[in-house]
């Protein structure tokens, strides 16, 4: 009886040297090594590359080693919001020192993959493009199995909504007037405006006749002394 307990008891305290098979701690990200947490300040930072983020975007997530402390051999790492349990986003890597997996969505959570000892690691995290708050970053860093760390944070990293640029709009605007002779001067203006809200301006585009030329002084002089003398030669008659 006795042997078959020493038989049985290694299998309730199994590590995950490879980072796989660790999907039920995806939830308490407590791992099964058959000890308890450690509750001093942990000697690892989960440090990230901006404090603010918008739908989509990447950013670089680094777990790393305080000066002077034992390097880590496992990790857990999740993007959560408040008490949340739920994870945020995906993962990326670019490395063999890590790896997604899969808590609740695909590469919803990213691991270790040896036992190796590890001074730092470093992800992409893919912001969604839903559902999207305030959040941080909760690791478990294991030092040794037996000799581990949870809920070890990063600062928090706020959401900001992208900004809209502004659009430039023309809107033509056209002035019609007769003159004496029956022909038409057509002024057409173009009206900008943003939507920014700053002020609009005008620009008098162009100036002409019905028949497309351009009316200028000497005609309109012109025409008017034939104009004289065509009234002075009636009068005379």
């Amino acid at each position: 009886m006795i042997f078959l307990l020493a038989l049985l008891y290694p299998l309730c305290i199994t590590a995950y040297p490879n980072g796989q098979g660790i999907e039920g701690s995806c939830t308490s990200m407590i791992p099964s090594h058959g000890a308890s947490a450690q509750t001093s300040s942990a000697p690892y930072t989960v440090g990230l590359s901006k404090s603010t983020y918008s739908s989509g975007e990447r950013i670089t997530v680094t777990l790393s080693t305080n000066p002077g402390a034992t390097q880590f051999t496992g990790f857990l790492i999740q993007a959560r919001a408040g008490s949340s349990n739920t994870p945020i986003g995906s993962f990326e890597t670019s490395n063999s020192n890590a790896q997604t997996l899969t808590c609740t969505t695909s590469a919803s959570a990213v691991s270790h993959t040896s036992n190796s000892k590890k001074s730092n690691i470093e992800v992409t995290w893919v912001a969604p493009n839903a559902n999207i708050t305030n959040l941080q970053f909760r690791a478990t860093v294991v030092q040794v199995e037996k000799t581990f760390w949870i809920n070890v944070a990063s600062s928090t990293l706020t959401y900001v909504a992208a900004t809209t640029s502004s659009t430039t709009v023309s809107t033509p605007i056209t002035a019609t007037q007769s003159n004496y002779f029956g022909n038409t001067s057509i002024a057409t203006v173009a009206k900008q405006s943003n939507s920014s809200g700053s002020p609009s301006t005008t620009t008098v585009a162009k100036q002409s006749n019905n028949s497309g030329s351009i009316l200028s002084f000497p005609v309109l002089y012109e025409l008017l002394i034939v104009t004289i003398i065509v009234i002075t030669g009636f009068t005379q008659i």
